[in-house]
Order: structure tokens, then C-alpha cells, then sequence
């Protein structure tokens, strides 16, 4: 605030506090410094308030902005991806519809072959069936010939040439044949020209019977072989169609499976442009806002400043005018100018007493238009009539005439005022109408996609989960894999080994037998009285002991000694069993444990083939199951991708939608302001356009009766 508008301010507040009815109180001066004070205060806390509140609001700026620039940042990083794969797709589509024409060229042509083929195969099968029935007819005719001629078969005198014109008699005999069968007949007539007659008896035919067997076994080889011709090329050209309707079948589905992939990439291309445009709409009105949100910004900044400043000079000026206000001699000024404010009042009362002293004609107009005024409530007749009191009689007529072409030009401007406000508020309520349709249809679509990107966002879950559920399935089996692969491994190794100590083992004790079985060649038949001594056992190298592996000993007690006695070396001998009776092993107990080795033989490979076994099952299904995890898992990662896109494409509309409604919401607000703004102008509380009409009527009519009363010429014209 100014200095001059601080003190203009001061005047007012001296005019209607520091002055009552009768003149200057004693504490005026005093309640104004008072009031200056109090003003002080306020605009101080004011601007630490202001103080405050930008301080917030430069906050929100700051973060805001910061915002604004990362969703550009990312918007730019999309717009990049997604023209990126539009480029890709559509050079995708491009060779997918190269390819599609190359195949719809190849069906065409494949089709053509097959027509031009068909159409040769009839005219090759009309050909033969000419051919075969031409055969067919030389050969029933050769017959019917042949019967002729041995029907003549007979000892008559007759010649050649006469039974082949006979034979040439027969219908429906081919041309050809016909041709043959002369020719034959002349060369015969020319060789019985020059020699003596046949016995009249005897058949002359026999040449010419030849000649049409001959021929006939021609043309029955040639028809046969026009028939193989005729079935070899059936076969051929099945062949050649079953070739072309395959190769069209697979040209078709190939079509089919590529136009269906060319359909898919294009609809992902126009998806993807979508959201491209989607994206960079947004981009753009972000970057808008940015822009507008930093000049706002800026210039809020600047207003604040400026603010700030005004609001420091005005703490300044009301600081000095208390300076002021509060020395000693500004009392006695104060005084003075009190005491020249009484004068005037003064003189504004002897006005008032003078007005007042009026009479006359003059004070029945202005009576009559004081007393119309209150009863209608008009402010121009009690202005009116207050001028009448002041003014010279002689305006009074004027100002009424002046008075009646406004109130008529006042009710002119009334009736366009009327119908504006009665379109424009027509306008209103359609446009406000509509537009709260529009956000209620726009706030229904904003919670649908709410709802959608909800429904999406959880299936996106589920279906991590359930990718996460399968790799550490996966895992798990593995490691189990590992684990059971190793223990079969381990297991079949074992069992091999156990079967090779087995073998082993057993080999060891067949060998053991099969020599303490031939331990007893070595041991002779014992006497008897030896054999009932074995009980109490034979002392090593003694006669008996020596005996045992020489009983031709003859030592003492009855053996010879002598001469030419045999020497025996008394050590022990391998092979010798000295100790009891003959031992030649186990044997019984032996077949047992052989027959027991064999059964855990049998039982270790056994083993081996039943962990190999169970090593294949494992490791088949163990595959079957990673194949089909990694198919659900391929499923599944597909549907997350197709639902990320849907949700991607769902969050984009959702905010297409809300900033829609927020836009349909600030035009509805503005149509309310509007709506507000024609409230007032149009629609009086107090008042209806009829009402003000009819008032505005009677208005006239009474200020053309205080133009009659004026016209008469009775009245006082002095004034």
C-alpha cells in the first residue's frame, strides 16, 4: 500500500471514528495510533502466513516438477520400445504378405496344372477309347472271319481269292482290315493265275485262316498294350493330381497358419500404435503441464516477492505515520482542524433549515414524488424529489422528461437483458446436463478399468506364482533326479560287484571241492584192525603212521627189514591225511551254499535289471514331466505377457478416462460459473421481470402526473 493511499485511509478512519455528533472525543488520537497498531499486526502475521504458504507451495513445485520430468523420461523410453516393435511388426508383416502371395501364386499355378492335366487325361482317355474300340471291332471282326472261312472248311473246288470275298463281305468290317484282307486276295489270285487248279476237294483257306489269326493275335497284343498305356497313364496322372491337391492342401494351410500369424502381428501393430499415440499424448500433456506448472511457478514466485515488498513498505508507512500521529504537537493541530470541521457542520445544518423552508407548488411535487417513491420503492423519484428540494422550480419539468426516456430505455434494455438470460440459461442447463452425464458415464469406464486392471493385476500374480511353483517343481526334481540317478547308479554297481564276489566266491569253493575230492586218491584202504584203532589215533612216525603211506613197509613186529626193504621218508606228504579218518570236505553242506550263492546270484541280477528298469521309468518320467512343466510354464508366460499388455493398455485408457472426467469436470465447473454469474444478472430475488416491469409502468405514470400537476397554470412559478 502507498503512502498516500495510508493516509486516505487515515482520513476515512478520522471521519467515521474520530468524530461523533458532537465533535472530537478526547481519545481519538489515541484509538487511532491504537487502531495503526492493530493494522501493523496484522499485515506482520499476514505475511509470515504468506510466508508459510509458499513455502509449501514451492515444495509442491519442486516435487511436482520432479514427477512430471520422470513420467516424461519414462514416456520417452516407451515411445523408443514401441516404435521399435511397430518397425519390427509391420517389416514382420510386410515378409508374412510377401510370402502369402507367393503361396496364393503357387496354389493358382498348382490349380492350373491340375485343370491343364485333368483336361489331357480326358483327351487321352477319348484317344484310347477310340483306339481300344477300333482294336476291339478288328478283332470281333477278324472272328466272324475266322468263322466264315471254317464254315468253308470243306473239299470243294474253289479258290482263295473267293473265300476272302467272302470274308469281305462280313459288316461292320474296319477299312483297314478290309484293306488287308484285299490286298492278300490279289497277291493270291496273281499266284493261281499261272498255276494248275487245287483239287476240287481240297480247303484252299488254310493261308488266309493264318493270316487273320496272326492279325488277330496282333491286335489283341496291341490292345492289350494300349490298355497298360491307357492304366499307366490313369496312374500317372493320380499321381500328378494327388502331388498337386497335397501340395495346394499344404499352400492352403500354410496360407491360412501365416495369414493368421500376419492378422495377429497387425493387430498387435495397431495395439501398439495405440498405446504409442496413448503415450505420446500423454507425453505431450505432461510436458504441457510442465511448461505451465514452471511459468506458474516462476510468476507466483515473482508475485510473491512483490507481495512481500509491498507488504514490508506498508509495515514501513503505518510504522511512520504512528511516529507521526504520536508527537507532542500534532494535539494542537488536531484541535484546530476539529474546531474548522465543527464550522462546517455548521453550515451544512443552516443548509438543511433553508431546504426545509421551501413551500409552495414546489413542495407539493416534491412531497408527491417522495410519498411515489416510498410506495414503489424507487430510488430515482426520492433522488428526483431530493434535487427538487435543492434545485431552481424551473428544471423540474426537464429532469421528469429526462426521467421518463430513461425509465423507457431502461425497460428496452430490460426486455434484451430478459431474453439473453432466458437463452443463455437454456443454454446452461442443456450444457451442464450433458456434461454431468458425460462424468458419470466417464466415471463408470474409470472404475471399470479400475476393476479390469484389479481382475488383470491379480491373474498376473496367480499365474507368477504359479511360474515360481513350477521352477522350483522343477528344480526339486531335478535335485531328486540327481539324487535317484546317483543311488541306481550306485546301486547297479553294487550289484554287479556283489554278483562278481559271488562269482567269485563260488568259483573259490568249487575249485576247494573239486581238490578235496581228489585229496582221498592218496590214501589206501586201511587194515581193519587199524581202522578199529582210529579212534584212539596213530602216533606220528610210528610202524602204523609209516604203513599208511607205504603198506609194503616191513619193519618191526613181523615187517622185513631187510635188504632191499623200502625206504620211507617219515615227513608229511601233500595230499596225505593222517589225522582220523579220510576228510574230503563238506560236500553236503557245500550243495546247500552253492545252491544258496545261486539264489543271491540270481537275486543281485535281478537287482541290476530291476534298478536299470526302474532307472529308465524314473528318468522317462522325469522327462515327461519336465516337458510338460516347461509347456505349462511356456502357457503361462505367454498369458502373463498377453495380461501385462491388457493391463498396460487398461492402465493407458484408465488415464485417457480420467483425465476426460477431470476435463469434463472443470468445463462442468466453469459452466457453473458461468451458471452463477447468470443467476444474479438474471434471476432478482426480490423481483420478477414482470413485476420490475409493471413497477417500472406505474413509475411512469406517476411521473407523467407530476408532469400535468406541473402544466397547470395555477402553480407558483418563483422560486
Amino acid at each position: 500500500m502507498s503512502r498516500v493511499a495510508t493516509v486516505a485511509c487515515l482520513a476515512g478512519m478520522a471521519a467515521a471514528g474520530g468524530l461523533g455528533a458532537d465533535g472530537p472525543s478526547a481519545g481519538s488520537m489515541s484509538k487511532v495510533i491504537s487502531m495503526l497498531n492493530d493494522m501493523a499486526a496484522k499485515v506482520k502475521q499476514e505475511k509470515n502466513d504468506e510466508q508459510v504458504a509458499f513455502q509449501k507451495f514451492g515444495t509442491w513445485c519442486q516435487m511436482e516438477s520432479s514427477n512430471l520430468e520422470k513420467e516424461i523420461a519414462t514416456d520417452k523410453d516407451d515411445i523408443t520400445s514401441l516404435t521399435a516393435e511397430i518397425a519390427e511388426l509391420q517389416s514382420e508383416s510386410k515378409t508374412l504378405g510377401q510370402t502369402v502371395a507367393q503361396l496364393e501364386s503357387d496354389v493358382e499355378k498348382f490349380e492350373t496344372d491340375m485343370k491343364e492335366n485333368k483336361e489331357q487325361r480326358e483327351k487321352d482317355h477319348t484317344d484310347f477309347l477310340a483306339e481300344q474300340s477300333d482294336y476291339e471291332e478288328s478283332i470281333d471282326a477278324i472272328e466272324r472271319a475266322l468263322d466264315t472261312l471254317q464254315k468253308q472248311d470243306a473239299d470243294r473246288e474253289a479258290k482263295a481269292g473267293a473265300s476272302l470275298l467272302e470274308t469281305d463281305s462280313i459288316k461292320h468290317m474296319p477299312v483297314k482290315l478290309k484293306s488287308i484282307i484285299a490286298a492278300f486276295a490279289e497277291l493270291q489270285q496273281g499266284a493261281d493265275d499261272g498255276s494248275p487248279e487245287a483239287n476240287a476237294y481240297e480247303f484252299q483257306s488254310g493261308g488266309i485262316v493264318n493270316l487273320l489269326k496272326k492279325l488277330q493275335d496282333d491286335f489283341r497284343a496291341k490292345l492289350g498294350e494300349t490298355q497298360k498305356a491307357e492304366a499307366n497313364s490313369k496312374h500317372a496322372s493320380a499321381m500328378v493330381v494327388q502331388d498337386l491337391t497335397d501340395s495346394i492342401a499344404f499352400a492352403k494351410k500354410d496360407i491360412s497358419e501365416r495369414s493368421m500369424l500376419k492378422k495377429q502381428k497387425e493387430e498387435k501393430t495397431a495395439e501398439d500404435q495405440k498405446q504409442l499415440a496413448s503415450t505420446e499424448a500423454v507425453k505431450a500433456q505432461s510436458e504441457k503441464t510442465l511448461e505451465t506448472m514452471n511459468i506458474e511457478c516462476k510468476e507466483k514466485g515473482l508475485s510473491f516477492d512483490e507481495k512481500q515488498q509491498l507488504r514490508t513498505e506498508e509495515i514501513d508507512a503505518i510504522g511512520q505515520a504512528v511516529e507521526i500521529l504520536g508527537a507532542p504537537d500534532v494535539a494542537g493541530q488536531a484541535d484546530k482542524h476539529f474546531s474548522m470541521a465543527q464550522g462546517a457542520a455548521a453550515l451544512v445544518q443552516l443548509r438543511s433549515d433553508h431546504a426545509s423552508a421551501v413551500s409552495g407548488p414546489r413542495k407539493a411535487v416534491r412531497e408527491f414524488l417522495e410519498a411515489e417513491g416510498d410506495r414503489l420503492h424507487s430510488h430515482g423519484l426520492a433522488l428526483l424529489a431530493q434535487k427538487i428540494s435543492a434545485d431552481p422550480f424551473g428544471k423540474v419539468k426537464g429532469m421528469i422528461d429526462a426521467m421518463i426516456t430513461r425509465l423507457l430505455e431502461e425497460a428496452n434494455a430490460d426486455a434484451v437483458h430478459e431474453g439473453f438470460c432466458d437463452t443463455e440459461l437454456g443454454k446452461s442447463k442443456i450444457t451442464r446436463t450433458k456434461l454431468s452425464e458425460d462424468i458419470d458415464a466417464l466415471a463408470a469406464a474409470v472404475e471399470e478399468g479400475k476393476a479390469n486392471i484389479m481382475m488383470l493385476t491379480s491373474r498376473i500374480a496367480e499365474l507368477s506364482t504359479q511360474v515360481s511353483n513350477l521352477d522350483t517343481a522343477m528344480l526339486e526334481a531335478g535335485s531328486l533326479r540327481a539324487s535317484e540317478k546317483a543311488t541306481n547308479i550306485q546301486t547297479i554297481a553294487e550289484a554287479k560287484q556283489a554278483q562278481e564276489k559271488v562269482a567269485a566266491a563260488t568259483a573259490v569253493l568249487k575249485d576247494f571241492y573239486a581238490k578235496a575230492a581228489k585229496t582221498t586218491a592218496l590214501v589206501q584202504a586201511a587194515p581193519v584192525a587199524m581202522l578199529q584203532q582210529k579212534a584212539e589215533g596213530i602216533p606220528m612216525g610210528s610202524d602204523e603212521w609209516i604203513s599208511l603211506a607205504n603198506p609194503a613197509f616191513q619193519g618191526e613186529g613181523g615187517y622185513s627189514t631187510g635188504p632191499g626193504a623200502s625206504k620211507v621218508d617219515r615227513g608229511h606228504k601233500a595230499g596225505m591225511q593222517t589225522f582220523g579218518g579220510a576228510y574230503k570236505g563238506n560236500q553236503d553242506a557245500a550243495a546247500g551254499v552253492f545252491a544258496l550263492l545261486e539264489v543271491i546270484l540270481s537275486d543281485f541280477a535281478n537287482l541290476e535289471a530291476d534298478t536299470n528298469a526302474s532307472e529308465d521309468a524314473s528318468q522317462r518320467a522325469y522327462e515327461g514331466f519336465i516337458t510338460e512343466s516347461t509347456k505349462n510354464k511356456a502357457v503361462a508366460n505367454k498369458q502373463i505377457d498377453m495380461d501385462t499388455a491388457d493391463r498396460t493398455n487398461a492402465e493407458a485408457r484408465l488415464q485417457e478416462d480420467t483425465a476426460d472426467m477431470k476435463a469434463t469436470q472443470d468445463e462442468l465447473l466453469a459452466a457453473d460459473r458461468y451458471h452463477a454469474k447468470l443467476v444474479p444478472q438474471c434471476m432478482d430475488p426480490g423481483q420478477t421481470f414482470e413485476e420490475r416491469t409493471a413497477a417500472r409502468e406505474s413509475e411512469i405514470a406517476s411521473l407523467k402526473e407530476a408532469l400535468k400537476i406541473l402544466g397547470n397554470p395555477d402553480i407558483e412559478t418563483s422560486a
